[in-house]
């Protein structure tokens, strides 16, 4: 925080999504997912990005880093 970023993990696992009481903070600010790098991995992003577009959030971004290790 001190240099102007929050981060914040899920704990639900991959074959979960947190809800959208879990979500819903996140909807006023500029969110960069950052998914395992593994098929798994980036299915669970995707369905986050989707929860958190259809609360509302305006601001949805991934990292795209394919090289990563898993």
């Amino acid at each position: 925080r001190s240099v102007g970023i929050t981060a914040v993990g899920t704990v639900t696992g991959p074959g979960g999504t947190p809800g959208n009481d879990a979500l819903e903070p996140l909807v006023r600010l500029r969110v960069v997912l950052w998914a395992d790098n593994d098929d798994v991995g980036q299915q669970y992003m995707a369905r986050v990005a989707a929860r958190l577009k259809a609360l509302g959030c305006l601001s949805v971004q991934s990292v795209d880093w394919p090289e990563a290790p898993y």
